[in-house]
């Protein structure tokens, strides 16, 4: 059903009869439309919203809402899509698209290492540079067109000293080899050089991104006059990072803001952020860790610090919106002392005066991380209205199914516009996994987690226990949703017979700066620790946990966990399926010196995270699930880690699978049904 609401009047009604939508296509088509209801889930008004158009397989459809009459719309209504360039190097990386122009006359892409141009609907590509090579190649990237289409920034990267990892293809008939530049930790980062090309003229402007290479760059915006294009650089030991603003022209450039840290700063930046702009040159939204939490800063255009507008022992999570003309600042945020992890909207005032939150239900209001979305986005869980006067919240809890909201801009209930049958899960054998909290290995720090049960438990028996693993510096682990995805996998092998424990140790973020920072230098050194203080505490007063059947799995960073704990805790871990590990620092790209800055720089902390010399530590019964084609966490690792465990006389599984990446995507029934039969095996649930 789709239904049309306004929220002016409070109302909300069908947009559709479907019975007599039905009955008029059949009229045309002498077809019966598939299922019961509408066979499509969006629709486009039209004519004044008169008339709405929908698809129905292949065919588009208008619909005049005012008598029903229905033709066939024989408009071409597809607008060509920006074209796929490359896929990401590695896994987690955002392919590189072709970046249309504002008013949609072309699309800049890449041809032979160059820039150029391409028309809608056509092949050819209209060169704007020629100079580029394979080593040192022009690249389009994000927010790289100005507003009035005349200037693209581009960039052009010098790779001829990166090194080159090498990916054998062992399914191919001739055994072939392909080479990945990938710089590790230490190694030559590849030398960016920003550029504004002038669309009319082709002429190339470098701007000034200052004297040093041996640092990170990122487009972020163009201002909306076209005066300036603001970037971001972060030196290499990720402890000093600018925004500055350049001259297209002549291309110089300013400093606008710089965050330092003794750690590590944020470093979204880099990656996925829209900076919030304010009207009429007002300035602009800013985030810092500086405070040891994450708040809003406002800054004049000329770099000046306007005002703090939030503070206080919670993280901001992102900016959602902004209302110049009411004067607000819409965002969310862990303000709840007593549930740190629950995400609300709140909204202040441009003058950091009247904060107040908005939604009301425990659980989460928006489906966005900490880490990974720090812009300003309508598609998450909250979604304002243009004219800024309501706002939609889709909230969930671990215990409790989405239900969707209309309210207004203040928080005030309008109504529940769609809400999941409570009653119908009520039928059904599932239950939300036990919410716990208990102390970090320092005995003072509080984590939070979760148990996944079976469905059919029984208090008086014993239940084998697994550790889903995972406690890496960039992300959260637990479940915090009604459906959330890293639910998915304990919740399935509670089922089989096992209590499952997920619990996000220190070094994980959304916790506030110190609580992250205590991975810094050191990842490696608490996280195991953190775990097996949490299986002790939980097992204390759960005495249907067996101590003496706990295995761990893990993938990527949680590989790396999954090795670590039964070398580390072999005493506790008895079985163990890493996937997709690593086993040293020093095989990660050299993201890794965010976090542990370089191996010259910290040759201690690189040495204790190595699991290399503690092979012989190993007790357990451990799988390792690696593919071949891997570069995030190279297959290299694992045959050194093999070649370790052979020295120390020690035995483990191995599956190998040929051409899979990082993602293991191609065979995840294979690889997870190898993962349940070890457990099985070797755990007896």
């Amino acid at each position: 059903m789709i239904y049309l609401v306004d929220p002016e009047k409070n109302s909300k009604q069908p947009l559709f009869d479907a019975d007599r939508l039905r009955r008029e296509y059949k009229k045309i088509t002498r077809k019966d439309l598939p299922g019961k209801g509408l066979p499509f889930r969006t629709v486009e008004f039209v004519d004044g919203d008169l008339r709405v158009r929908f698809q129905v397989g292949r065919e588009t459809w208008l619909l005049s809402l005012a008598n029903y009459a229905l033709a066939e719309d024989a408009v071409e209504r597809e607008i060509e899509q920006p074209k796929l360039i490359r896929m990401g190097t590695i896994v987690g990386e955002p392919p590189t698209m072709e970046v249309p122009a504002p008013d949609g006359r072309w699309f800049a892409t890449e041809k032979e290492h160059n820039l150029g141009l391409r028309r809608p609907g056509k092949e050819t590509v209209t060169m704007l540079t020629t100079d580029g090579r394979e080593d040192e190649a022009w690249s389009v990237g994000k927010q790289m067109c100005s507003p009035n289409g005349k200037n693209l920034a581009a960039f052009k990267t010098d790779m001829r000293q990166v090194p080159r990892y090498p990916i054998v293809h062992w399914l191919s008939p001739a055994l072939n080899v392909e080479k990945v530049p990938m710089t590790k930790p230490g190694g030559v980062l590849p030398r960016q050089e920003l550029f504004v090309i002038d669309v009319p003229t082709k002429k190339s402007t470098r701007i000034d991104t200052g004297p040093t290479k041996d640092q990170h760059l990122a487009v972020v915006r163009w201002l909306p006059d076209n005066s300036e294009l603001l970037f971001v650089r972060v030196d290499r030991a990720f402890k000093k990072m600018e925004l500055c603003a350049a001259n297209p022209t002549t291309g110089s450039s300013r400093v606008l803001v710089t965050e330092t840290q003794k750690t590590f700063v944020q470093v979204p930046l880099l990656a996925d952020y829209t900076l919030p702009l304010l009207a009429n040159g007002d300035g602009f939204l800013w985030l810092s860790e500086r405070s040891g939490w994450n708040h809003i800063y406002r800054y004049d255009m000329k770099g000046n610090l306007v005002r703090q507008l939030t503070e206080g022992e919670y993280p901001v999570v992102r900016i959602v919106d902004v209302d110049e003309a009411g004067g607000w600042v819409y965002f969310t945020a862990h303000g709840d002392k007593r549930r740190p992890y629950d995400t609300h909207l709140y909204r202040v005032n441009l003058n950091g005066e009247g904060l107040a939150k908005l939604t009301e239900a425990e659980g989460q209001h928006d489906s966005a991380s900490y880490f990974g979305a720090l812009g300003v986005s309508g598609s998450a869980g909250v979604q304002l209205s243009p004219s800024k006067s309501f706002f939609v919240d889709s909230h969930s809890s671990i215990d409790r199914p989405l239900s969707t909201e209309l309210r207004r801009a203040d928080g005030k209930l309008l109504q529940v516009l769609e809400q999941a049958n409570v009653d119908e899960l009520k039928k059904l054998p599932w239950k939300p996994p036990e919410p716990f909290v208990v102390k970090a290995a320092d005995g003072k720090t509080e984590l939070h987690g979760l148990i996944y049960k079976p469905f059919d438990f029984d208090p008086a028996k014993k239940y084998p226990v697994l550790d889903s693993i995972y406690n890496g510096p960039q992300t959260t682990w637990v479940s915090r949703t009604f459906n959330g995805g890293t639910g998915v996998l304990p919740l399935a092998f509670a089922q089989l017979g096992y209590v499952v424990l997920v619990v996000d140790g220190r070094g994980t973020p959304e916790r506030g700066k110190a609580f992250q920072d205590v991975a810094y230098g050191d990842f490696g050194g608490h996280e195991v620790p953190d775990h097996v203080a949490a299986l002790e505490q939980l097992a204390a007063e759960r005495p249907y946990m067996d101590r003496k059947r706990v295995g761990v799995l893990g993938g990527s960073f949680g590989g790396y966990m999954t090795v670590r704990a039964m070398l580390t805790a072999p005493d506790v871990y008895q079985v163990g399926v890493a996937t997709a590990p690593v086993y040293e620092m020093n095989d990660l790209p050299a993201f890794m010196e965010l976090y542990m800055d370089t191996p010259s720089a910290n040759p201690k902390g690189y040495e204790a995270a190595s699991c290399l010399g503690l092979a012989s530590k190993l007790k357990g019964k451990l799988l390792i699930i690696h593919g071949t084609s891997d570069v995030n966490a190279p297959f290299a690792a694992t045959i050194k880690m093999l070649s370790a465990f052979a020295a120390a006389g020690k035995y483990v599984d191995l599956i190998v699978l040929p051409e899979e990446t990082h993602a293991l995507s191609g065979k995840p029934t294979y690889w997870l049904d190898a993962t349940r039969h070890f457990f099985a095996e070797h755990l007896k649930p």
